[in-house]
């Protein structure tokens, strides 16, 4: 039977680039199956059944504890149904919560009575700790990067120090079935990638980002051999070769970058790379011959947090670049063959449809420019805890949660906007789903027919936004009929 049971929740409304490994369990599962504790991740994304597994994994020997990992959103109604059968079947087992949203709100947390305590940051040596502790059958009290709550208030045994990831060891993929968390590249149904973390953290303040809350603006990296040996041991272990980067700022530091690309071309090592999380300014700091060394290692694609078209917003949301700059940086990528995949938000809580129409123009010169660009929609802005935008959004009258039942409700694709009046939650609405149309990649389907349709449907949107009318938005009955034939199929 298992020591230790660790839960990654569903998410309710899915994950665009497909279901991803659960790196936030793995980490801390693997220095629990080093020490030899029996460790169990269930995924409610992969295992349909998950409740009766859970009652089945609760049942004999003595389980220290159930750990939840949570990110603000849907995945604290996964988390929560799952704590409430373990307080159910196993009232003495300890729930323990982290990730993202138990550290940023620990208290509040820890009031929900099925919820024991909460790990604040990285939970690697914590968790660890704990669950020694645990099976000592000592008290917790004093454990650095743990909270509890100790007649009715909350305990904590203080901030613990930063984590080194050079100091892990590689993760304990056996824990997982791997194949459940591959996806097929569209080139070809025999080729996979697989999600892959060389760094954490970002040090730039973005005013919208968990990072700053989370990180405190920290960022530490894999060296590079060390990185190198953990993508020698995904194509050797399980014949993958795309790699999909999960840091949040891959370019942190642009010499480590750049050994890294020299040691994968001089081992000869066939990867491809895909969603490198890149910045604006940093990408106009490469000239040419360190393009040519990215794109000769294999690098395919990069993620670029664009966000808006509006100079207003983006200086207010702490970007730290323009749009003449992103333009720029654009026309770079097109000359290096390196494909950008732009992400934009818009429903920020001063934003004006005046800025909304500014980043549908960016987007549309975008992709007239470089016909490689990628650009998936808008999403509505969520207010993340502990942000300094959350904060802007309070001091503006939006009404936020004060539970975690509350919290489960924040959505990145319905508007989040209690604090516009209605017609602007309908504006922002409305352009979020019309911006899905404008870039026809993101429509592709089998079928050259199909395919053809979406080219002139989004040929049709582009046009609307160079004449102003995207509030006229007859594709979301497209979307309508999409949703229509997946719920009868």
């Amino acid at each position: 039977m298992a020591d230790v049971i660790l839960i990654y929740p569903e998410l309710q409304e899915g994950e665009r680039m497909g279901r991803m490994l659960p790196l936030s369990l793995l980490y801390p599962a693997t220095p629990l199956a080093e020490k030899g504790y029996h460790v169990e991740i269930l995924d409610q994304r992969v295992d349909r059944n998950w409740p009766e597994t859970l009652r089945g994994l609760l049942q004999g020997d003595e389980v220290l504890c159930v750990g939840v990992s949570s990110m603000t959103g849907s995945q604290i109604e996964g988390g929560l149904a799952a704590s409430r059968i373990v307080k159910e079947n196993s009232p003495e087992t300890p729930v323990i919560w982290g990730g993202v949203h138990p550290s940023i709100l620990p208290e509040q947390t820890l009031v929900h009575p099925w919820i024991d305590a909460v790990i604040v940051g990285e939970g690697e040596e914590t968790l660890l700790q704990t669950v020694e502790e645990l099976a000592a059958r000592n008290q917790l009290s004093k454990i650095p990067g743990l909270c509890l709550l100790s007649e009715g208030k909350p305990v904590s045994g203080g901030r613990r120090p930063p984590l080194d990831l050079n100091s892990f060891s590689p993760l304990a993929y056996h824990l997982v079935n791997v194949r459940h968390y591959t996806r097929p590249i569209l080139e070809g149904p025999s080729e996979e990638w697989i999600a892959l973390l060389t760094s954490r953290g970002c040090p730039y303040g973005c005013t919208y980002c968990y990072a700053d809350a989370f990180h405190h603006r920290r960022w530490t990296a894999l060296t590079p051999e060390r990185t190198l040996e953990e993508i020698e041991r995904i194509i050797r272990d399980f014949s993958i070769h795309h790699l999909f980067l999960f840091d949040d700022n891959f370019f942190v530091d642009t010499g480590r970058v750049e050994e890294i690309c020299r040691l994968i071309i001089e081992r000869r090592l066939p990867v491809k790379i895909h969603n490198a999380n890149w910045r604006i300014d940093s990408i106009l700091t490469f000239d040419p011959e360190r393009m040519s060394l990215l794109k000769a290692a294999g690098l395919e694609k990069v993620f670029v947090g664009v966000e808006s078209g509006s100079d207003e917003v983006l200086s207010r949301i702490g970007k730290g670049f323009a749009s003449a700059e992103i333009l720029e940086a654009n026309r770079k990528l097109t000359r290096a063959g390196i494909e950008p995949v732009y992400a934009f938000m818009t429903g920020f809580p001063f934003e004006s449809r005046t800025d909304t129409k500014a980043t549908l123009r960016l987007m549309d010169t975008l992709l007239s420019d470089n016909p490689d660009a990628q650009i998936p929609g808008m999403s509505l802005y969520a207010p993340f805890p502990g942000t300094p935008l959350y904060e802007e959004c309070l001091r503006r009258g939006m009404k936020m949660s004060g539970t975690l039942e509350g919290w489960s409700a924040i959505s990145y694709t319905e508007p989040n906007l209690n604090g516009f009046d209605s017609r602007d939650q309908r504006y922002f609405h409305r352009t979020a789903l019309f911006s899905q149309f404008l870039d026809s990649k993101n429509l592709y389907r089998k079928g050259k027919i199909k395919n053809l349709f979406f080219f002139l449907v989004a040929g049709f949107a582009r046009l609307r936004v160079r004449l102003g009318l995207e509030t006229l938005v007859p594709e979301r009955f497209i979307l309508s009929y999409s949703k229509w034939r997946r719920r009868n199929k």
